[in-house]
């Protein structure tokens, strides 16, 4: 009797868990989730702070994640204390559920290009081929940071902004 006690509760326990929410969007690549994780997002290069569209790449990342649910797969530690992972967020899309790769929205928007692979990649496959595809689709069209002309931290930004 004992084992299908401790059997349910862990099905109870498993069954109330739920993904991390984020509770801040400090930047256009970090978030700091409910728990108090503090989450930089995987191979992402993104305007820092005081520098031409750092305010509109943070406002994008808070559109898609703040106050919502996330799933989080980790790549690697980046700093002390913060991981480095790609983040998803589920979207309904006509009534089910999907999830959107938020890492590769940013680049797509035109908010964040692609680092240089890193040598640990956990998930190099991932890294080289949809970013690129989506840094492809953003530059061509001349979003964001591949907008403009001034350079900072070899990031180039539209003057406008």
């Amino acid at each position: 009797m004992t084992y299908y006690i401790l059997i349910l509760t862990i099905l109870c326990i498993a069954c109330t868990s739920s993904s991390p929410i984020v509770k801040e969007v400090i930047s256009a690549d970090t978030i700091l989730l409910d728990n108090g994780q503090k989450v930089h997002y995987a191979a992402l290069e993104c305007p820092e702070k005081n520098t031409p569209l750092w305010e509109y790449a943070r406002q994008a990342n808070a559109y898609l994640v703040e106050g919502k649910s996330v799933e989080i797969l980790p790549e690697k530690n980046l700093f002390e204390g913060t991981l480095e992972a790609y983040i998803y967020t589920p979207v309904l899309v006509d009534k089910q559920k999907k999830y959107l790769f938020v890492n590769a929205e940013m680049v797509r928007f035109g908010f964040a290009r692609v680092k240089p692979v890193a040598e640990n990649a956990r998930e190099k496959g991932l890294w080289k081929n949809l970013w690129k595809l989506q840094e492809q689709e953003a530059r061509p069209s001349k979003r964001g940071i591949w907008a403009g002309e001034i350079e900072d931290n070899n990031i180039k930004y539209n003057k406008k902004h």
